[in-house]
């Protein structure tokens, strides 16, 4: 994969675009402190230390400064976190290719890709790239999305994106860090790609046409709360995310449940792809009293969502468990 003249300078001068907006010239800024950080942690030795601590900071995006709400998707890598140990040291060999140190978390619970490269990136920011909703979305448009072989592991798959991503990298001039960030920021605004061969912009699929659904929703309940656009109060609620971590954190809570409802572990029907609008993706808070913050936030089928209501999230996943121990049929409610 190799970039034409002409698509390397729009794409260069898209990126000196992106870096003139603070909010993302701070997360781009903020790369020499983060793997200065974790990258410590990070290694095949030192990650059989880490602490439950030092994990959850890295999970944080207060913390690591890039990648929002990876924290949500993560509670089960805890649950037996000297074994996740173990596994995190073979995601972190460097004697192992780069896909079987991805298949080496198949035996995580929890640990996505999304956060499993995260890893590998800060703790060799040259060598590998990160494979997230976000970062697929934006190769898909720009039409650098490899092809993969029949049966392809994730580790494979991930082989090859990682090489398309650092060709990129070298076509575009720039580091994997900045790159990734570039991705949302090509994802948030397509038009900045309208210059590029118009085979490589498909159109956009039913889970990107469902998350700008939900980004304008939510930003469009706060604006009507007192007519302000910059108001951020919903009545007693209040929206603490900005428009990047709040789309950040929709597409990596998909991810981390495979675009399912966190409740129900029932798949979502995208816009475009069924007829039941009560399996659409909704946004939830966790805690009914709480606001929509890092960590109060889940997505759920709409139904879901209307039945809850006000209702304590552990109670309500403890009612449906009851309805799925009088009714055989239905599966089993996630905890």
């Amino acid at each position: 994969m190799n970039l034409t003249t002409p698509d390397r300078n729009l794409l260069g001068a898209a990126m000196s675009q992106m870096l003139d907006d603070k909010e993302i010239a701070d997360i781009v800024s903020a790369r020499d402190e983060v793997y200065d950080r974790f990258s410590k942690v990070f290694t095949v030795q030192a990650v059989l230390d880490i602490t439950e601590a030092e994990m959850r900071a890295f999970l944080d995006f207060k913390e690591n400064k890039h990648w929002s709400n990876l924290q949500r998707a993560s509670a089960p890598i805890f649950e037996n976190f000297e074994s996740t140990k173990t596994k995190l040291s073979d995601l972190l060999d460097p004697t192992r290719s780069s896909a079987e140190r991805l298949n080496s978390i198949n035996e995580i619970k929890g640990m996505g890709h999304g956060i499993a490269t995260a890893i590998l990136h800060v703790s060799s920011p040259e060598q590998f790239g990160v494979w997230n909703g976000t970062s697929e979305s934006a190769m898909k448009r720009l039409g650098v999305w490899p092809a993969f072989p029949r049966g392809s592991s994730v580790g494979g798959k991930y082989r090859l994106i990682n090489d398309v991503l650092n060709k990129l990298r070298l076509d575009l001039r720039t580091d994997l860090w900045t790159l990734d960030t570039f991705f949302w920021y090509i994802d948030r605004n397509p038009s900045i790609i309208d210059g590029l061969n118009p085979t490589a912009k498909p159109k956009f699929s039913g889970r990107e046409k469902s998350i700008r659904t939900l980004v304008y929703t939510v930003n469009d309940t706060v604006k009507r709360a007192n007519g302000q656009v910059v108001s951020r109060s919903v009545k007693n609620k209040e929206l603490r995310l900005s428009s990047y971590e709040l789309e950040k954190a929709i597409r990596e809570l998909l991810d981390a449940d495979k675009n399912c409802c966190s409740v129900t572990g029932l798949p979502f029907e995208f816009e475009g792809e069924g007829n039941n609008t009560a399996m659409r993706p909704s946004l939830d808070r966790i805690n009914s009293d709480g606001h929509y913050e890092d960590g109060n936030i889940q997505l759920v089928c709409r139904f879901i969502n209307f039945w809850k209501m006000a209702t304590d999230d552990g109670e309500f996943r403890e009612l449906l468990k009851l309805c799925v121990e009088k009714a055989p049929a239905l599966r089993m409610v996630k905890d």
